[in-house]
């Protein structure tokens, strides 16, 4: 695992199987259970939480989850 990295993630309901951005350093995966993610959705509603991620396939990653 490293920061920035997209994996897929068991989230709470109703989000259920969702990607999600890693944030926390990498130095933290080695010593943590937990770390810092932010949910990645396809759903862009232009809104200030929002961080776009690309324009290849637009997505945007939701930092109100963090």
């Amino acid at each position: 695992m490293k920061q920035f990295e997209i994996w897929w993630a068991e989230l709470r309901e109703p989000a259920g199987m969702r990607p999600v951005l890693l944030l926390s350093r990498n130095d933290a995966y080695d010593y943590l259970s937990k770390f810092i993610a932010a949910e990645v959705t396809s759903n862009i509603r232009q809104i200030p939480s929002e961080v776009p991620l690309g324009e290849e396939e637009p997505s945007q990653a939701l930092r109100r989850q963090v």
